[in-house]
């Protein structure tokens, strides 16, 4: 009887860790559903999906750009809302 208690609480435990493990997946999945007929909040969610993966992804590619000699992107991506979250002062003095 205690074998099969052990194993149904081991098996309650790996289900709860799967799901800790999943949920944000999920979250992300679901919000993504809900704003697939809007393509401005899809932007939104997958930039900050993006930006909540790798923060410096901004910085990073703004840097690119200037190496790049392309003036115009640095240009749309420093004016841009998300800009807060450039961390490079060179780049985005505003930001």
């Amino acid at each position: 009887m205690w074998l099969r208690i052990g194993a149904a609480m081991t098996g309650m435990a790996g289900c709860a860790v799967a799901c800790a493990l999943l949920w944000p997946h999920a979250r992300d999945a679901g919000a993504i559903l809900a704003a697939r007929d809007d393509p401005a909040q899809l932007s939104d969610i997958l930039t900050n999906s993006a930006l909540r993966n790798t923060p410096e992804l901004i910085a990073q590619n703004l840097e690119a750009a200037l190496a790049a000699g392309d003036a115009n992107l640095r240009t749309a991506l420093s004016n841009s809302p998300r800009r807060k979250t450039c961390r490079s002062p060179k780049i985005c003095p505003g930001g």
